[in-house]
């Protein structure tokens, strides 16, 4: 039971991160809103950068 109540929180605290993210990504996009695409592709690259690859 606590293991899948982490495991909850845990999603929560990534989800927060990633709309935080992709927040600062919307700011610095240019023109528009970025296609689902763009962004995606914006924060793989963030993980992959502090995952080291």
């Amino acid at each position: 039971m606590q293991s899948d109540n982490q495991s909850k929180w845990a999603t929560i605290r990534i989800s927060r991160m990633m709309l935080d993210r992709l927040d600062g990504f919307r700011e610095s996009h240019e023109v528009g809103e970025p296609s689902r695409r763009e962004a995606g592709d914006y924060l793989l690259s963030q993980a992959l950068d502090e995952e080291g690859y």
